[in-house]
């Protein structure tokens, strides 16, 4: 007697008559070679699953249930074919649609970020990219959603950090005048690295401070009217107290 499982009857009782089997059916078997299929159609074969077999679908079985649980998915990649690009300049906002204080830098090598606020008191973490998933091991809140585009950041607390386009050129010399039209008396030079600033006063006394452009806003932080606006050419800065710098 041999003991015969198929998936609609968990256990049949099938003895061997006159060489033929009562049940003209197709059967699992378990037995001595493992697990095999009952062929009754093909001259009473029984056929036994190589091990290598099991293996195949078992790992089949677990790659589905991956994909159809979502812990298994293709990383995001851009449309060049290779990781999206988060290095650049990124500006916090906050759920009810303020601006952050903070400005922050992306260093991106491979999947590794270094990130940093270069936009006031420091605060800087490692990080690293996993598909449109982004990790800040070191902030109160780790945990990132990149957009399609690769252009933006949702935070798990709210925050959205939108990139940057490139800065504007400010390297150069810039004339102030007075908000009368008169022309001021300081001449003023400005060095750029990335959306670093150093400016510098070159027609007279010495006047100078560090500062940041943010898109169209340019920041000077050790100057009593720190904030400007920058034209859309690039070419006039309109500070908060009515001077408007004209760059030569």
């Amino acid at each position: 007697m041999i003991r015969i499982y198929d998936a609609t009857n968990p256990v049949i009782e099938a003895r061997e008559h006159a060489g033929e089997f009562r049940e003209r059916r197709f059967f699992l078997i378990l037995g001595p070679g493992g697990k095999g299929l009952f062929l009754p159609d093909e001259n009473d074969v029984i056929r036994w699953q190589p091990e290598e077999n099991k293996m195949k679908k078992l790992m089949s079985g677990l790659l589905v249930a991956l994909f159809v649980t979502g812990l298994f998915y293709f990383p995001l990649v851009s449309k060049a074919g290779g990781l999206p690009d988060l290095s650049g300049t990124w500006v916090g906002y906050y759920d009810d649609g303020t601006k952050s204080e903070y400005v922050w830098r992306i260093k991106q090598t491979g999947t590794t970020l270094s990130i940093e606020n270069v936009g006031g008191k420091p605060a800087k973490s490692k990080g690293h990219l996993d598909g449109d998933k982004v990790f800040a091991q070191d902030f109160a809140t780790q945990n990132g959603t990149l957009s399609a585009g690769g252009t933006k950041i949702s935070w798990t607390d709210g925050v959205v950090w939108k990139k940057s386009a490139g800065a504007a050129d400010l390297n150069g010399t810039w004339v102030g005048y007075y908000n009368d039209g008169t022309k001021s008396e300081y001449v003023w030079k400005i060095k750029q690295t990335g959306t670093t600033l150093s400016i510098e006063n070159a027609g007279g006394k010495p006047a100078r401070s560090k500062g940041r452009v943010e898109g169209d806003k340019v920041i000077a932080q050790d100057f009593a009217t720190q904030n400007g606006k920058l034209s859309a050419d690039g070419t006039t800065i309109t500070w908060t107290d009515g001077v408007v710098w004209k760059k030569q």
